[in-house]
Parts: structure tokens; sequence; C-alpha cells
């Protein structure tokens, strides 16, 4: 009598060695996408960076790794990742509390550090996108501040239009100064048009701040965020979702 039969393999399930390893692949890019979802959720400034940071590091066909730093990450931008994820106290990354970044800005290897008479000493970048700046000042201010006259790295500072002190309040009482005290407006310069006429577009607004032995405190805490623990408690859901 004639039989009709179907044969069925691992493969026909996906559970051959390249079906494990696909399914893995589409588990570990769902934590991934996941991990960075909950990053730009809960933070601000430094989203975009922490999640540059993530990378898928292993897929095999019984496991999956997705990793914070990932190797060949920017050592700046995996050392920044960590610093939010794990938080840095007086005892480095990874440490929580109450601390002075001078400890670690006036030390030998820290990049553009000068010596004066107080010693060491750093001046420190802070940038503000237009929008933050507009945020704090009053009309006629914002005004002021857009029509700084722009400097670029081609110009250099030297004698730049700076934004006088005074306009805001102090962050902290003892702060010296108010947080746009000085600000310059920085620009990029480049040639778009047909008759190669430049075009010079505002990229940001910039402040420095010196650190040094011979002045206050620089005192800070970043407490860790631990994303990477609330995506780990996720994880059962996103495996049957991947599946």
């Amino acid at each position: 009598m004639a039989k009709a039969r179907i044969s069925l393999s691992l493969k026909d399930f996906g559970l051959d060695n390249r079906g494990r390893k696909r399914r893995m692949k589409r588990i570990a890019l769902t934590v991934l996408a996941e991990w960075k979802a909950m990053a730009s959720e809960r933070l601000n400034k430094t989203a975009r960076v922490y999640s540059r940071a993530l990378t898928i590091l292993t897929v095999t066909e019984t496991r999956a790794v997705v990793a914070l730093p990932g190797p060949g990450v920017d050592s700046k931008v995996a050392q920044l990742a960590r610093i939010v994820e794990f938080g840095m106290g007086a005892g480095g990354i990874g440490t929580e509390g109450k601390y002075d970044v001078r400890k670690f800005l006036l030390t030998s290897g820290t990049r553009r550090l000068r010596f004066g008479k107080s010693g060491p000493y750093v001046n420190v970048p802070f940038n503000f996108q237009k929008q933050e700046v507009m945020a704090m000042l009053t009309k006629d201010a914002g005004k002021a501040a857009m029509g700084l006259g722009g400097v670029s790295d081609a110009t250099g500072l030297a004698g730049a239009d700076r934004f006088a002190q005074g306009r805001i309040a102090k962050i902290k009482a003892r702060h010296v100064t108010d947080p746009l005290d000085s600000m310059v407006r920085l620009i990029s310069t480049y040639s778009r048009r047909k008759d190669g006429r430049a075009i010079q577009q505002t990229a940001q607004f910039r402040t420095w701040r010196r650190a040094s032995w011979g002045g206050n405190p620089w005192w800070t805490r970043v407490k860790g965020r631990r994303i990477a623990k609330d995506v780990a408690k996720k994880v059962p859901m996103l495996v049957r979702e991947a599946l």
C-alpha cells in the first residue's frame, strides 16, 4: 500500500547550527535595540555617545553577547559610556559619591595640561547648543548672543567677540561667574554655492573655565544609571519577541 510521508529535520525548525545562529543574531539585535531605546529615554546629552558604545560582541549557535563598551569603540566614547553606566566617585569609574574633579583633571597625561605659577591647570571647554543658550536668556540678551562675531579653529580665539558676564545668575553661590561669561560663538565655514561663496553656519557656543590647585574645588558627583540591569530583567520577554 502506498504511503505518504513528510520527513522533517532540525533544519526545518531552524534548529540546525545555521538556524540557531540566525535566531541568536535576532535576539542580540532585539536586546541591542531595547538597550538603545532605554538609553534614549533616560539620558539627555550623553544618550548619543552612550549608544555609540553599545556593540554586539559575540553571536554563536548558543550564545549572544551585547557589550558596553564593545571592542573598537573610541576610547573617549567608551570612557564616557562607562561613567554614565557605572557612575564615578573619588575611587574612579564604578564608585560613587562627591569628589573633586581636579583629582583627575590635573594629572600627567591630561590633554592640554599647562603649568603656571600655582602649578598645573587646564582650561576646560563647556559647549552649548543654540536652544540651550536662548533658554537661559531674555529676548534682548539672546539677540546679543546670536550677534557675536563667530570664531573657528581656522581664525583662532585671539580678539574673539565674547559674551559679557552678568546676563544671567550664577548656577551656584560658590561659582566665580555665570555659565555664559566670556562665551564665544563657534562657526564652521565651507563653500556650497555654485559661485564659490562661503557659507557660515553656527555650530555651537563655548566657554572655558580654568581648573587649578590654586582655585576653588570642582565638586561633583556622578551616579551610575545602571541601564544594563534593567535591560537584563527584560531579556526573557525580548527573547520571546525575537523568536
